[in-house]
């Protein structure tokens, strides 16, 4: 008798135990998920400033290319302008 109730002490504390252990992988399967959600979100988030960041990049590639132009224009502009006066020769300036 003692044997038997021994063995049916030990299978409520078997059974006890595995109820426990089954409570706590559910609530570290739930804070699992909540983290996995919450990094998903942020991964979101993340996405569209990358986004947004590919978008001011390409605009100021445009800019840069814009500015450049002009600055090449303008120096353009400066050469030729100094050299678009009449230069008089040397021998014209000795008489």
């Amino acid at each position: 008798m003692l044997v038997v109730l021994k063995k049916h002490d030990f299978h409520d504390l078997c059974i006890h135990y595995l109820l426990c252990f089954k409570e706590y992988l559910q609530s570290v399967i739930v804070d699992l998920e909540s983290k996995l959600e919450n990094s998903s979100k942020e991964q979101e988030g993340l996405l569209k400033r990358i986004d947004e960041l590919d978008t001011d990049i390409t605009k100021l590639k445009q800019e840069n290319k814009n500015r450049r132009k002009m600055i090449k224009q303008q120096q353009m502009l400066i050469d030729s302008g100094a050299s678009s006066y009449y230069q008089v020769s040397h021998s014209v300036l000795k008489l």
